[in-house]
């Protein structure tokens, strides 16, 4: 890829009574966590690991944080698409007028299930940052 492409639903919604793996204090109904942003979903693993320093620091720690997990996002949502859609992908991106948002349609309409690859990326992401299970 001639340049870096993001598709991310930038919310990552998990089913608490279907993966257990995951729990936050902020339960809503039926066993449901609240909707988090991906800011959000950085921030809540630096207080999880108990990460305390400069304000600016911090900043720097939260974007290359989010920059891996959007990455890591990407590629598996690659790793996801039928070969013939790979192909396809591979002859549209380098093209200027395909955008974000044009890519983000292409990879929802690829059959792909991207709100479950996000939520599986995210999910080994926090227990690799965390050292769970590890």
């Amino acid at each position: 890829m001639s340049r870096e492409k993001h598709f991310f639903f930038d919310t990552i919604f998990v089913d608490i009574n279907k993966d257990k793996r995951y729990h936050k204090e902020k339960r809503i109904k039926k066993g449901h966590t609240k909707m988090q942003n991906i800011d959000d979903f950085i921030e809540s693993l630096l207080v999880d690991k108990g990460i305390d320093v400069e304000p600016d620091i911090k900043e720097e720690l939260k974007n290359e944080m989010k920059a891996k997990l959007l990455k890591e996002i990407n590629e598996a949502a690659i790793r996801a698409l039928s070969e013939e859609k790979a192909e396809e992908l591979a002859k549209l991106v380098d093209n200027p007028e395909f955008t974000d948002e044009k890519l983000t349609e292409f990879i929802q309409q690829s059959g792909v299930d991207l709100t479950q690859i996000t939520i599986d990326t995210a999910l080994k992401f926090r227990n690799f940052y965390l050292g769970v299970g590890a």
